[in-house]
């Protein structure tokens, strides 16, 4: 920007970002979420023929993702805009036509609907190799990993607070005593979301020869939305008997509108100074902000 335009735009940048009361800050004191608004907000306001947006809506909450978003429509209409993401709801709201790739590698180029079906091929499940250079003996090993909806029917989108199953085939070569099952949830920067595992009851598994399938069910789903790689995992006595290393990928889309980094289902009730005046525990209404 020249900087008489600079000048015309500033207030406008200033309160796209929502960091007005930080604005004579210095930029190192601020949050890395803070220095992406404003990234966000100075691209926003220019005028390019050209805009690349690679996986800029991962910020903020909801109302700043949806100020975005519109944004984007906007530019749209005078621009080309190029959006890099794995934010399919996004990608859906956003594109017009989809380039899916994997490993570098072009796998489809098309229609947003057949980007879909072809990005949910390549979150099926998929063998991999440890994450360390470990030779490990694989006296049990997983063979598919399945996330289910409520009907059961496989799936790779899902919502916030929507109940899920999650269905880990493995197979053991011989018996093997004493063994949990770990599911982990990482998030497209590499953190460590959350995990599904055995240990916790306290009790381990004995797996005799063959195949089997141990099952995780969760009446609400807690993460927020985005995209979320799976590693899963067998484990005895501390050790890794099998370690498959983002082996699938899951989409959680915006569902129960909430506040936070994660939704914890809860219930509620009323009361008085002088007693309860409801027996009764009545779960949240996903219409609520909680």
């Amino acid at each position: 920007m020249q900087r008489k335009e600079i000048t015309d735009k500033l207030d406008g940048i200033i309160d796209f970002a929502g960091v007005r009361p930080f604005i004579d800050v210095p930029v190192k004191r601020y949050s890395s979420g803070m220095v992406v608004r404003l990234g966000f907000s100075v691209a926003a306001h220019l005028d390019p023929d050209i805009l690349l947006l690679d996986e800029v809506l991962a910020v903020g909450d909801a109302a700043f993702q949806k100020k975005c978003i519109d944004r984007v429509l906007e530019l749209k209409r005078r621009s080309t805009v190029v959006f890099i993401s794995h934010d399919l709801a996004a990608v859906q709201q956003l594109c017009d036509r989809v380039i899916v790739m994997n490993q570098g590698e072009i796998v489809y180029d098309g229609s947003t609907a057949g980007a879909m079906t072809a990005y949910n091929a390549l979150a099926r499940f998929r063998s991999s190799p440890p994450p360390t250079a470990e030779s490990i003996a694989k006296t049990a090993e997983i063979v598919s990993l399945e996330f289910l909806d409520r009907s059961g029917e496989p799936v790779h989108m899902v919502k916030t607070g929507d109940p899920l199953r999650i269905r880990v085939e493995y197979k053991a070569r011989i018996a093997v005593p004493d063994v949990s099952f770990i599911v982990l949830f990482y998030g497209t920067d590499g953190t460590l979301h959350c995990q599904f595992t055995t240990w916790l009851s306290g009790e381990t598994a004995d797996l005799g020869p063959g195949n089997g399938i141990v099952e995780f069910s969760c009446e609400e789903l807690g993460l927020q939305p985005g995209s979320y790689m799976i590693d899963t995992i067998i484990e005895q006595h501390g050790g890794n008997l099998d370690w498959q290393y983002r082996c699938s990928t899951l989409q959680v889309n915006s569902g129960k509108s909430v506040k936070g980094l994660f939704y914890h289902p809860h219930t509620w009730r009323e009361t008085s100074a002088n007693g309860i005046l409801s027996e009764e525990n009545v779960t949240v209404d996903p219409g609520k902000q909680v």
